[in-house]
């Protein structure tokens, strides 16, 4: 009924490939200082849970988490120097917080997020769709390590808007 695949072997310079670049894949996580969290074990664990999203042999490319109020606007987020978060001894590398993330999705570096939840992106409704749609985008997608892996886009979406909802309130 159908007909066979265009074989393209014989033009010239043709390489049949199945190698594909690695996902550049940054991990992105906060704590709260309203809720008495500790970064170090707070950090650590979302890390942790985070990792199962990558695929057998990835790293991440690099990691970046604040420890603040997620209900804080994105023009107060990220407000806390290096040595602030160097005194916190957090045992995870620190490339910035959410404004550097956003940073290097505009540089392109980056291909996907990966967090615990979406609240660890932002408590916050508005906040936390306008860093999905900016980081979208520049073609980076967010994925939460909570969520189910397939099924429908609007069952997964469904999902996250109502974790969102839930994180505000």
């Amino acid at each position: 009924m159908f007909d066979p695949p265009i074989d393209l072997s014989g033009l010239p310079g043709f390489r049949a490939s199945t190698e594909t670049r690695p996902s550049r894949t940054a991990f992105l996580g906060r704590c709260s200082t309203k809720d008495n969290q500790d970064p170090r074990s707070s950090i650590g664990g979302q890390v942790a849970e985070s990792f199962a999203l990558l695929e057998p042999g990835d790293v991440f490319v690099a990691h970046f988490w604040d420890v603040e109020s997620g209900m804080l606007g994105l023009d107060e987020r990220s407000q806390g120097t290096a040595e602030d978060y160097a005194r916190l001894g957090v045992p995870v590398p620190r490339d910035g917080g959410l404004r550097e993330l956003l940073e290097w999705a505009e540089r392109g570096d980056l291909d996907r997020v990966a967090c615990e939840r979406i609240s660890r992106v932002a408590r916050d409704t508005l906040a936390s769709l306008q860093i999905e749609r900016h980081l979208a985008s520049h073609g980076v997608s967010v994925e939460c390590a909570n969520e189910p892996r397939g099924g429908m886009t609007t069952g997964r979406l469904e999902m996250r808007r109502t974790a969102q909802v839930r994180a505000e309130i």
